[in-house]
């Protein structure tokens, strides 16, 4: 999903995204290993290059619709009822 005009490329912020953790039933992995001299790092990137297109797309899907689709309609909700008490107040 390339910049969906958002002014940003949606699969290079998927790519980078921080603590993802994949999770099968109740067993969880952050993803988080140790290189040869101890440092953390994410295998996140990793696997990440290794989804298919598809797999990419409906990771990629979701993140967009976490972050940038339900803020949206929470705002747009929010403007609605707020819009619905203003107008019962002047009955």
């Amino acid at each position: 999903m390339q910049d969906v005009n958002l002014g940003y490329n949606v699969d290079a912020v998927v790519a980078a995204y921080p603590n993802v953790a994949l999770v099968d039933g109740d067993d969880v992995d952050d993803m988080i290993r140790e290189d040869a001299e101890g440092k953390p790092f994410s295998k996140w990137p990793t696997v990440w290059g290794a989804l298919t297109s598809t797999g990419r797309k409906e990771v990629a899907t979701e993140i967009w619709a976490a972050h940038e689709l339900l803020p949206e309609k929470v705002v747009e909700a929010a403007g609605k009822a707020s819009a619905g008490l203003r107008k019962k107040k002047r009955s």
